[in-house]
């Protein structure tokens, strides 16, 4: 292993490798208040699965919460898919109704974040943008993606 300016080289048997080397400052992004009406506590895991589901079938996915059911659904011009939990099944904290749409793009990267929380905090209002919170001991991870618009 050599460092030469600003990249490190490398040799491992016959390949070899030069990889840049950049500076990155880390500074610390202040984020706009957000007054969320709902909050659900479900496992990453189940979470992931039922956004793959949806990915099947449409590009965007509804969250819908109530005092006793969390619904993730997706709807495509052919087919369509939803994931009920009950309370007990989710722990799930809301003032009132709220549902919102959101990209399953979007979506699809923040799971790939469950490897690292086996729990998911999902706290969202009626088209209103949502925060995704994973965590562990050692870290704490934030996500925060504006509604899309419903098309009809």
């Amino acid at each position: 292993i050599e460092k030469r300016e600003n990249k490190l080289d490398f040799k491992i048997g016959k390949r070899h490798f030069s990889l840049a080397l950049i500076d990155v400052q880390e500074q610390e992004k202040q984020v706009k208040d957000l007054n969320f009406s709902s909050s659900v506590e479900i496992a990453s895991k189940v979470f992931s699965e039922a956004i793959n589901d949806s990915a099947l079938v449409s590009d965007a996915c509804t969250l819908k919460v109530n005092n006793d059911c969390f619904v993730i659904e997706a709807k495509g011009p052919l087919h369509s898919t939803k994931t009920e939990l009950a309370q007990g099944d989710v722990i799930i904290e809301t003032k009132q109704e709220s549902k919102s749409n959101y990209s399953i793009d979007y979506l699809s990267k923040f799971i790939k974040a469950e490897r690292l929380s086996p729990k998911l905090t999902i706290s969202f209002s009626k088209d209103y943008p949502a925060k995704f919170d994973f965590s562990n001991d050692n870290l704490k991870l934030s996500f925060i993606l504006a509604p899309r618009d419903v098309e009809e």
